[in-house]
């Protein structure tokens, strides 16, 4: 990875959390969401949880306005998250209002050349105003790391870019995009980010780096201690 000076290192941090920004967050599995106002200093903050329908969620985002969460069957949801009319409420508790987003099933054409043990992650990310999902091909295999012990790699075989096109305001399609002009993609769950090439200093347009986290879902049922450190790779 190209290595970061000035400017870019800033680009790349996450944005900073203010008072009165909305969060979200997976809590007891990845099928249950909760969602906050956050707080000023030295107030508390209750999250409001809320469980949606069946199915591990592969990502979310906070776009036009609203928090987008995809599934690994690649419904979406939206939420939209106003402050609670009960005044007398402790901080942070907030109205959840959700409306499936109703898209055509999309037609997979590149599972069926890849290997049986081969599989999908997906993630999403605002690139020049508009929602794109990226979908990771990946294939897993297991290798010994001691005594009775298995850790699993996950190969990561290419990706496939699509952008969301709306044909109303509750409905959209998927459409893919073959040239990434001029971007670079930052993949991970909940805060990918894009860039354009010129912004940020050693990087190529048309790349995609991503952390390897296939099994982050596994990491609500670790302790912090477990949670293993992934690192950084360029697509090839």
């Amino acid at each position: 990875m190209p290595a970061l000076i000035g400017p870019d290192i800033s680009k790349l941090k996450d944005r900073t959390i203010s008072a009165g920004c909305l969060a979200a967050a997976f809590v007891c599995g990845t099928s249950n969401l909760a969602f906050c106002r956050v707080g000023g200093p030295g107030k508390s903050n209750v999250w409001t949880g809320m469980e949606v329908f069946p199915g591990t969620i592969d990502d979310m985002i906070f776009f036009e306005g609203r928090f987008h969460a995809l599934t690994t069957c690649e419904l979406m949801t939206v939420f939209s998250i106003s402050p609670s009319p009960e005044s007398d409420l402790p901080d942070g508790r907030v109205e959840i209002c959700h409306r499936s987003f109703f898209m055509p099933m999309r037609i997979e054409t590149v599972m069926p050349l890849l290997r049986e043990s081969a599989d999908m992650s997906r993630y999403l990310v605002v690139s020049r105003n508009k929602l794109l999902m990226v979908v990771r091909y990946y294939v897993t295999a297991a290798t010994a790391a001691g005594v009775g012990v298995g850790v699993s790699h996950a190969r990561t075989m290419l990706f496939k870019v699509l952008q969301m096109e709306k044909f109303c305001s509750h409905g959209g399609f998927w459409e893919e995009i073959e040239d990434m002009d001029g971007r670079v993609l930052f993949l991970s769950r909940c805060c990918s980010r894009a860039f354009e090439a010129s912004e940020i200093h050693g990087f190529e347009g048309g790349s995609i780096y991503f952390l390897d986290d296939i099994n982050f879902h596994l990491s609500l049922r670790n302790t912090k201690a477990t949670i293993p450190f992934h690192s950084i790779h360029q697509s090839a």
